[in-house]
C-alpha cells in the first residue's frame, strides 16, 4: 500500500511539473548565479576563448573554429552556441558577440540569431583580445582589447541576480531574485 501510494504521488508531482512548464533536468541551459559566482572575464583569443573564475564544470566542450570562437556551448549538433563570430574572412577581421547555431561534429556554424549592437543599431566589433564579462553588478559588457566599452545589457540598476543561456532556443536571459525577466537577447539589440 506505502509503495502505490508513493507512485502516486510521484506521478502526480511528475504531471504537475509538466503542465506549470517547469524545465526537465537535463535541458540545453548553462546558468550563473551572479552573487554566488561573482565576475567572470571571457577573453577572445585566436587558441579559443579563455575564461577566468570559471564554473566548476565546463562553460564550452565543443571546441571553436577560427570563425566561431565559443564562450558558452555543448558538444551536440544543432544546439546554439554564445561566443565571438568573425565578420569576414579577413585575419585582421572584427568579431562581434553573437549566438549562432554550433555544430561540434564539423566545426560549423549556422547565421546569427543574435549579434550585439550599441545604441545606433550598428553590430558593436571587436579585436582579438577583446573580453566579454559577466559581472556580479548583474550586467554584461563587451570590451575591446583596449578596454573601451563595445556593448552592455545596461542592467546593472535592474536587479539582475542570474543569468541563463538556453541553448535550444538561443537566448541570453537575466532575470531579478523573484524570477522575472529584466533583459533577454532576442528582445535587445538582436537581429532575430
Amino acid at each position: 500500500m506505502a509503495r502505490s501510494s508513493i507512485f502516486m504521488l510521484l506521478l502526480v508531482a511528475a504531471v504537475l511539473q509538466i503542465s506549470v512548464g517547469v524545465r526537465a533536468q537535463g535541458t540545453n541551459t548553462f546558468d550563473w548565479d551572479f552573487q554566488v559566482r561573482g565576475d567572470a572575464i571571457c577573453t577572445n583569443l585566436a587558441t579559443g576563448v579563455t575564461i577566468d573564475n570559471h564554473p566548476p564544470y565546463a562553460m564550452n566542450t565543443a571546441g571553436f573554429s577560427d570563425s566561431h570562437r565559443n564562450i558558452i556551448s555543448y558538444d551536440t549538433d544543432d544546439i546554439y552556441a554564445l561566443g565571438f563570430e568573425k565578420l569576414s574572412s579577413d585575419p585582421s577581421a572584427s568579431f562581434a558577440l553573437s549566438i549562432y547555431k554550433w555544430f561540434p561534429s564539423d566545426s560549423s556554424a549556422r547565421p546569427s540569431v543574435f549579434q550585439a549592437k550599441g545604441l545606433t543599431g550598428i553590430v558593436a566589433t571587436v579585436d582579438e583580445g577583446a573580453t566579454f564579462r559577466i559581472l556580479r553588478t548583474g550586467s554584461l559588457e563587451l570590451r575591446a582589447s583596449d578596454g573601451s566599452l563595445a556593448w552592455t545589457t545596461g542592467t546593472e540598476s535592474a536587479g539582475a541576480t542570474r543569468m541563463e543561456f538556453d541553448l535550444d532556443e538561443g537566448n541570453l536571459i537575466l532575470y531579478n531574485k523573484s524570477g522575472a525577466k529584466v533583459w533577454e537577447s532576442r528582445l535587445n539589440n538582436g537581429s532575430r
